[in-house]
């Protein structure tokens, strides 16, 4: 689904500049800084929105552990001689995978969307270098799912929540003139667009570190926490 929805999207780049260039109400959802064509910010736009939905299995990958727990389907594990590192490990680790596998799907699908409809084709390593450029950012929100089920199960709707929010702010943000603080609040909005920007390294260091302590923290809960609760 996120591979055909990003073909789709690749598919219309070759009439942008003929057909959207005097639309008002397009150009209020790209950025406005004129640091890059009408093409160059509407790829970056499409990738933020579709790094958005590749967020949402990774999520899930976390939070089913929750929802196991609550089902009683995780008593044979913990009967067991197996850690709590280990269970909360697996899922994580499928999250992680998940992330890299639906980046390289979403750069895929523009990349190959666009090539018959571009007069100059878009270069692979750039589009995948944009789209891998939110990892960090994606591993902070399962870092966001992986602390709300070590340390407050009960509030797993959080990240739900959170997820909602970064769209919203992406989506309606420079339309509806969100304060800086707010928009502050997505991680998405400290990540740079590989196609418009150069990459800032400093925000996806700092992203990565936040990632891991979100997560450790989630990790040393689990631990600790009474996994009876529902």
């Amino acid at each position: 689904g996120i591979f055909l929805l990003s073909a789709a999207f690749g598919a219309v780049l070759g009439d942008l500049e003929t057909y959207f260039s005097d639309m008002e109400l397009l150009q209020a959802f790209l950025p406005q800084d004129g640091s890059g064509t009408l093409t160059d910010e509407f790829i970056s736009f499409l990738i933020k929105i579709m790094s958005i939905f590749s967020i949402i299995p990774a999520v899930m990958s976390i939070l089913k552990l929750k929802k196991d727990e609550n089902r009683g389907y995780m008593e044979n594990f913990y009967s067991r001689a197996i850690t709590r590192n280990k269970i909360m490990g697996n899922s994580l680790f499928l999250a992680i995978i998940l992330s890299f596998v639906n980046q390289a799907v979403i750069g895929l699908g523009l990349y190959l969307g666009s090539a018959n409809v571009l007069e100059q084709s878009l270069d692979l390593s750039n589009i995948m270098s944009d789209v891998f450029v939110y990892i960090p950012a994606i591993w902070v929100v399962i870092g966001i799912g992986v602390l709300l089920v070590g340390i407050l199960p009960k509030r797993s709707i959080i990240a739900w929540l959170y997820i909602v929010f970064m769209f919203i702010v992406l989506y309606l943000g420079n339309l509806l003139d969100f304060p800086e603080w707010l928009i502050d609040l997505s991680t998405f909005s400290h990540v740079p667009s590989v196609t418009v920007d150069k990459i800032n390294w400093e925000s996806i260091i700092v992203l990565s570190i936040l990632s891991g302590i979100l997560m450790a923290i989630g990790f040393v809960g689990y631990n600790k926490r009474d996994l009876e609760q529902n």
